[in-house]
């Protein structure tokens, strides 16, 4: 097996390396999809009724496009499905994958920073923000989420669908387990490099509690914080937390 990946050093890359066995290793999660889902059903139903005139939503860390896909699904099931959504992520192969499905004109994706992207955009342009595996990755996830707060109109959601076991020993022992005896070796028998999955394990180890990204949300000026975690085993270890620009 080759060497950990360590955090921030060419996890684009690593992603890339990895993309094109990436939605068949996703797929042995239990609930997978059904909760990214259910997180995109939050964010829709967080949508402020007057739009304001902005008409674009952000996938950000769209990866090969599930959470693109869920979004979509979701916004479609409100009727808004004739807004323009784009997926954003660093990775040129996760962005290669989700071009090559199947989408309706209205989707678009962008090989770019998600904290680069949002930077280009003018405040109160985005109608909300989708953020699925993505803030954990981020090095300054404090002007990644005072930025999301700048980009959004006011009463716009951020939803974010993330792992996060700090402060929770039993979830932090069910993490492990269940990298080291499935997802790794599940990645080596895919494609001999388990990198990327290491630094899963590691990342969401070292990851913010709950309760720090809710802080952390407060202070970029997000409000009406909600939290919830998932049901059976991943109980504790995927939350969906959402908030609204003031």
């Amino acid at each position: 097996m080759t060497s950990e990946l360590q955090p921030g050093h060419s996890l684009a890359d690593a992603f890339s390396r990895t993309a094109e066995h990436y939605d068949l290793l996703v797929s042995i999660s239990p609930g997978y999809h059904a909760q990214l889902r259910a997180s995109a059903a939050e964010l829709a139903a967080r949508l402020p009724q007057s739009l304001s005139g902005a008409s674009v939503v952000l996938d950000l860390g769209c990866g090969t496009g599930a959470s693109t896909r869920a979004l979509l699904e979701s916004l479609r099931s409100r009727g808004d499905g004739d807004l323009e959504v784009y997926g954003v992520d660093s990775s040129a192969g996760m962005i290669e994958q989700a071009r090559s499905k199947r989408w309706p004109e209205s989707v678009h994706f962008e090989c770019a920073d998600a904290l680069d992207n949002l930077r280009e955009r003018e405040s109160g342009s985005v109608s909300a923000v989708f953020a699925a595996y993505l803030v954990r990755n981020v090095a300054d996830l404090d002007e990644l989420l005072a930025e999301i707060a700048r980009v959004l109109v006011p009463g716009g959601p951020l939803v974010i669908h993330e792992y996060s076991v700090a402060g929770n020993r039993a979830a932090q022992l069910t993490w492990r387990t269940v990298c080291r005896a499935i997802i790794i070796p599940a990645a080596f028998a895919t494609d001999r490099d388990v990198r990327l999955y290491r630094y899963l394990l590691r990342s969401v180890l070292d990851f913010d509690s709950v309760e720090h990204l809710r802080e952390r949300m407060a202070r970029a000026g997000l409000r009406g914080l909600t939290h919830r975690t998932v049901r059976g085993w991943q109980r504790g270890i995927v939350h969906t937390l959402a908030g609204v620009r003031a």
